[in-house]
């Protein structure tokens, strides 16, 4: 059995139950990679993650040829610490194995699909944090996330690429949907700033009534690799959303998925 871990550049990643192999699959010509897991990476990892991408600077990525090169990186922590460690498939191997120490409040690598911005993977790490992965230089940082994000949207919050090279995050909070970016102002330091709030209650035309305990009206399930689109299961159904349009549609009335993969390709033909 499979399990799905992450969607991009025409391509979709999944993984065996205990983490031994991880399969990248073309899902429009039908062409598989299994790829065994070093020991060295799985051995004592409390939570683990990982991204398939194409490497800065490659031509034909997600093409419709077998060639096209990709890479998976693999992000993991055991004990207070964070790890990477990149696959290529020019080079069919794993490269060597990174670490960085961390907070010992801030060790819980989030599950949901990261998000690829400029040359660096970017995952939500603990209560305040996003841990990103730098492919150029093969580094760790840990970026601090909005002081008031953990509080307000507890765990209803997902890390995008915003408007297309820009660090941001989605998050709800009961009916309204926040975008925020991370911007630097005019001494060059990195700022969260919100962008824009959407009242989903009033677009999406919820009933407005109470959830029961404990369940959340509106959760954010999906984002397109660019950002562009997200995916919203509500109390009716699961929406698509796109923000800079603000049009929608009902995708499907089943209210018991929670993480949506979406999936995006483009082939022209030659001739």
């Amino acid at each position: 059995m499979w399990w799905f871990v992450d969607c991009r550049h025409g391509r979709a990643l999944l993984r065996s139950r205990d983490w031994v192999d991880l399969l990248v699959w073309d899902p429009i010509i039908g062409h598989l990679v299994l790829i065994t897991v070093p020991d060295q990476v799985r051995a004592g990892a409390s939570d683990c993650n990982a991204a398939v991408l194409c490497p800065s600077g490659t031509t034909g990525c997600g093409g419709a040829f077998r060639s096209s090169p990709f890479s998976v990186v693999v992000v993991f922590t055991r004990r207070h610490c964070a790890f990477a460690c990149v696959y290529s498939s020019l080079t069919r191997a794993w490269g060597e194995l990174v670490s960085m120490p961390t907070p010992s409040q801030e060790c819980e690598l989030a599950e949901e699909p990261g998000a690829f911005v400029g040359d660096a993977m970017y995952w939500l790490f603990g209560e305040s944090s996003i841990l990103e992965f730098r492919l150029g230089d093969q580094k760790l940082a840990l970026v601090e996330r909005p002081l008031e994000i953990f509080s307000i949207y507890r765990r209803n919050i997902r890390v995008l690429r915003f408007e297309g090279s820009v660090l941001g995050l989605a998050a709800v909070r009961n009916f309204s949907l926040h975008l925020w970016a991370r911007e630097a102002d005019h001494c060059g330091t990195a700022k969260w700033v919100l962008h824009r709030a959407i009242e989903l209650c009033t677009l999406l035309e919820l009933p407005l009534t109470q959830p029961r305990v404990g369940s959340i009206p509106v959760w954010i399930s999906g984002l397109g690799e660019d950002g562009d689109v997200v995916f919203l299961r509500t109390i009716v159904g699961m929406f698509v959303l796109w923000p800079e349009t603000m049009q929608f549609k009902m995708v499907t009335n089943n209210v018991l998925m929670k993480t949506v993969y979406p999936y995006a390709k483009f082939y022209f033909p030659k001739g």
